[in-house]
């Protein structure tokens, strides 16, 4: 009889716990369905992650994990709640268009890293040539230096005069343009491809990398790959990255609310290829 009543009291405290826990333990990630990340969330915490971040102020809170330490906007000025969500913000002379406007806001006390011309390889984008771009640095980037700030350099595309531009900038400014890291670029389809084109930038410059774009993306084809694809394509390059010791910063593209290779669905909060990025990569 004893040992029944001792039974008895063990399954009610067990029908008490569930109850009170239900099936699964809560958690913010579980609050709603479809924010429920792809893959279990492995959190590496070594902060390396960065977002290339074009949604203004809102939603950024979804975003903020021990991965994602650094935010950046193409522009001077962040998101408004980057600061007390504990995001580094780095502000960028993107080119002409927002030169003045950096030069009065980006001070010593802002930031602590400044990021240069936006492709300016590219008509649609910066679109200079690498003594306008020795100009700009020379008036609104060296100075930075005294003020406490590490400078990046311009970041071309991924075309390959990409390269020329570069080596043509630093052959122009004669010694006198000395970024701390070279920022770049690079959308593809093959993790190979991009792992050569990362160690190419870094053996030639001999500086530490900032990816301030990668992405899943196939400009030289229809062949845009599946969910499950990108997914393998993202896990590929962010763990090689993350055991690389001279990439310090990558910055997955945020694409297109909505789409596939992007990391926020409509409503702004993360995708399932979003989360895996904040939390595993």
């Amino acid at each position: 009889m004893a040992h029944k009543l001792l039974n008895l009291l063990a399954l009610s405290a067990f029908v008490i716990m569930a109850c009170s826990f239900g099936a699964h333990p809560a958690t913010a990630l579980s609050a709603n369905s479809h924010h429920t990340p792809a893959t279990s969330p492995s959190n590496n915490g070594n902060g390396k992650g960065c977002l290339a971040w074009s949604n203004g102020n809102a939603d950024l809170q979804y975003y903020k994990t021990d991965n994602t330490s650094t935010i950046y906007t193409w522009s001077e000025v962040g998101p408004s709640d980057a600061g007390e969500l504990n995001f580094t913000f780095v502000p960028q002379l993107w080119g002409w268009t927002n030169a003045d406007a950096f030069g009065t806001i980006v001070v010593a006390g802002y930031s602590d890293a400044a990021l240069f011309v936006n492709e300016p390889n590219e008509a649609g984008q910066a679109n200079m040539s690498p003594l306008d771009a020795v100009f700009l640095w020379e008036q609104y980037m060296e100075p930075l230096r005294s003020q406490g700030y590490r400078l990046g350099s311009a970041a071309t595309s991924s075309n390959p005069n990409g390269m020329n531009w570069m080596n043509e900038f630093f052959t122009t400014c004669n010694g006198g343009c000395k970024p701390d890291f070279m920022a770049i670029h690079w959308y593809g389809i093959d993790a190979d491809e991009f792992k050569t084109y990362v160690e190419q930038w870094h053996n030639t410059f001999s500086l530490p990398i900032w990816v301030t774009e990668v992405g899943y993306e196939n400009f030289n084809g229809n062949d845009q790959g599946n969910l499950s694809e990108i997914q393998s394509f993202m896990s590929d390059v962010t763990s090689w990255m993350d055991l690389q010791d001279f990439i310090e910063k990558f910055c997955w593209s945020s694409g297109t609310p909505g789409s596939l290779n992007g990391l926020m669905n409509a409503d702004g909060t993360p995708s399932s290829l979003g989360y895996q990025f904040i939390y595993s990569g």
